[in-house]
């Protein structure tokens, strides 16, 4: 869809011209608050990254993040094994520390930390 030029516009009944700058007005305000809501809290201490593209996105004071997770029953049987669902939480309550719980279908998950890099680790569900 092609936007109106100025004689296109001018052309068209009075109604329509009026809706049509209501309709502009209203794009202008969403923009502003879209973003308002990516811009996030000035004094956030929690950022996302979507893309490489895109700026971080502050969360807010303290947030807690939670990934949903999956977990292998590897204390099963090796056919009766599947999948379970998890989570892990991450929480940021103190300026110096990160809190991270795993949570399990059927309780508390394990967390397995699985040093990669000098400055890499890996955080998975699993059990003993």
């Amino acid at each position: 869809m092609q936007a109106l030029s100025a004689e296109q516009l001018g052309a068209q009944p009075k109604y329509v011209q009026k809706y049509i700058a209501e309709l502009e007005r209203r794009i202008i305000y969403l923009r502003g608050q879209l973003d308002a809501a990516r811009s996030g809290p000035a004094d956030s201490n929690v950022r996302i990254r979507h893309s490489g593209d895109e700026p971080d996105q502050r969360l807010g004071k303290g947030t807690t993040v939670t990934f949903d997770m999956k977990q292998l029953n590897v204390s099963a049987p090796a056919g009766q094994r599947r999948l379970s669902d998890g989570r892990i939480t991450v929480r940021h309550n103190s300026p110096v520390s990160l809190e991270i719980m795993g949570t399990g279908e059927n309780g508390p998950g394990v967390l397995h930390v699985v040093p990669g890099s000098s400055n890499v680790i890996k955080v998975r569900l699993g059990e003993w």
